[in-house]
């Protein structure tokens, strides 16, 4: 990270206690091809001459992401009753990594069962969004896109706010499945559609902030199944906490999803607004990422048919600028056999963020397919 983005970088971070609570604890590190801890793990409350230490911050060498993690989670371990905290790491960055991409899979992988949830905020076009998205999605984080750099400050400001707030550590449902089930993929729904990744059957959904519920959608494929019973069940487990904090050791839950069948019966039974609301502002944003794949294996006029597709779509529910923009990025794509500079990546963020926004939509839209009926 050089120039302005790096000067309102540290500019941003300069604020950072107005966000955080005075009790508090954080630390600093800057990374290029080696790490360097500007603030080693201190109370908020008695970090001084922050701007001055980052000051020391300059744009030196490359990228290599692994090494900033790593020290990261060094200072992390290193609070004070590291166990009884909600430990986060946020990665803010402008560029991509190469060659260290499983070290920091496996560092996250890791660092998850202690509890500690990974965040990144990418920043301009370079940084590799695939490897930070599935990175957080394995830790239960967010990933921040921010095309304008004067957005910065605000967006490490809501991270670190929501951060503050968190009063129940990382959480994770550890499950089983039926033989004849496979689990094809889980979204987390707020704030915005996030892709988890479950790891050896186990989800990690993230911190829990009062008042801001979360849902998750499951996606499973079944099998020819035999059953002798009326109902089947998908899924049984546990919620529960990370880490080790002895506060919350003896919290779990039980989880368990089951659906009805009936044999010989074609009738299926319409899920209900939040679900279609779900399944619909998830199939928005797998749009994009299926024209993503397939303009980038080299099938343009598919990936370009769906961007259109998806911005009809779109167009229909009222959200008439991201139509226009995904219209121009398929004109682009049409003329330069690729994406423009960002246009990937804006398009995906943007789509994730149209929840709440679907939502109306797709209960009209599931009135209107039983009325047919």
């Amino acid at each position: 990270m050089r120039g302005l983005p790096l000067e309102l970088m540290k500019k941003a971070l300069a604020n950072i206690g107005r966000w955080l609570h005075p009790d508090d604890f954080l630390s600093i590190v800057s990374f290029n091809d080696r790490a360097e801890t500007i603030i080693k793990t201190s109370k908020v409350s008695e970090i001084e001459n922050l701007s001055r230490n980052l000051a020391k911050i300059h744009a030196l060498g490359g990228t290599e992401i692994y090494q900033g993690l790593k020290r990261g989670y060094v200072q992390l371990i290193r609070t004070p009753n590291f166990k009884r905290t909600i430990p986060h790491l946020v990665l803010i960055t402008d560029g991509r990594t190469y060659g260290d991409e499983e070290m920091c899979m496996r560092l996250v992988k890791s660092s998850r069962t202690e509890g500690i949830t990974f965040s990144a905020v990418g920043i301009g076009d370079e940084w590799n969004d695939e490897l930070l998205d599935q990175m957080a999605g394995i830790s239960g984080g967010e990933t921040r896109y921010i095309t304008n750099t004067n957005m910065l400050a605000r967006e490490v400001e809501l991270l670190m706010v929501k951060f503050s707030q968190s009063t129940v550590p990382s959480t994770s449902l550890e499950y089983r499945i039926h033989d004849r089930c496979e689990v094809s993929n889980i979204y987390r729904l707020s704030p915005d559609v996030t892709p988890l990744v479950g790891v050896d059957n186990v989800c990690t959904f993230g911190t829990l902030v009062p008042a801001s519920p979360i849902q998750i959608l499951f996606e499973f494929r079944i099998h020819p199944i035999q059953l002798s019973q009326s109902s089947l069940t998908l899924l049984e487990g546990s919620l529960k906490t990370n880490g080790n904090n002895p506060e919350f050791q003896q919290a779990s839950h039980p989880v368990n999803i089951s659906v009805p069948v009936q044999a010989g019966s074609t009738k299926t039974a319409l899920p209900s607004n939040q679900v279609m609301s779900a399944v619909y502002a998830v199939s928005i944003y797998r749009m994009q990422e299926n024209a993503r794949k397939m303009i980038q294996q080299g099938n343009i006029s598919e990936g370009v048919n769906v961007l259109k597709n998806l911005a009809r779509q779109l167009n229909a529910q009222g959200n008439k600028q991201l139509a226009d923009q995904i219209e121009r990025e398929t004109v682009f794509i049409s003329e330069h056999q690729s994406y423009s500079e960002g246009g990937a990546k804006q398009i995906k963020y943007a789509t994730r963020l149209l929840t709440a926004e679907t939502q109306q939509v797709v209960i009209r839209d599931a009135t209107r397919k039983v009325e047919r009926r």
